[in-house]
């Protein structure tokens, strides 16, 4: 049986701990503010702002399983899952810098969630055109978009109700006055 170490543990328990920290912090800000509107991660925008954390991080455990998947597509189809692998990548940059923007409050905030919004709307569309071309140009294998959403039954659910909330949050973070007074350095 494997051994987790420590280093292992640690890097996940931070990303459970700040967010946790976080949710203390603006719980008792907003007892001492009692109930005047003033900028910071409050509400709504603390719900984004614990959202926005784990994008990153799901993109990248995605990518440790698509690395650690033994058989299948890996073994016959390498390119396509490297072209997954980027696509996940292109994720990650994405939040990062619109994390690090949340981070130190910048008005370019406002601006690049909406792209990152419409990335991950587009990710599987993207995807599965990437897949279509990677499969037809390297591997000569020609797959009708009929198949290919045939295949992929399973990920239209989630992927419809990922839409809607990257609508709702866009929308959200153009609207709002608290995202409006935060996000202006």
């Amino acid at each position: 049986m494997h051994a987790v170490s420590i280093w292992q543990v640690l890097p996940l328990l931070l990303l459970v701990a700040i967010p946790l920290a976080l949710a203390i912090e603006a719980s008792r800000r907003a007892r001492a503010e009692q109930g005047a509107m003033t900028p910071g991660f409050k509400g709504w925008l603390f719900l984004l702002a614990a959202t926005l954390w784990f994008t990153p991080l799901r993109a990248a455990v995605e990518i440790a399983r698509m690395v650690a998947q033994d058989g299948g597509v890996q073994d016959h189809f390498p390119w396509l899952v490297r072209a997954d692998i980027a696509i996940s990548c292109v994720t990650i940059l994405l939040s990062g810098a619109c994390l690090a923007l949340m981070l130190r409050r910048a008005a370019a905030f406002r601006t690049l969630f909406p792209v990152l919004a419409a990335w991950l709307v587009l990710n599987l569309p993207i995807s599965i055109l990437v897949a279509r071309f990677v499969l037809a140009s390297v591997y000569g294998v020609r797959i009708g978009l009929a198949e290919v959403f045939a295949a992929m039954t399973t990920d239209i659910a989630p992927w419809i109700g990922g839409v809607a909330a990257a609508v709702a949050w866009a929308i959200y973070v153009r609207r709002s006055r608290r995202v409006a007074m935060t996000f202006v350095a």
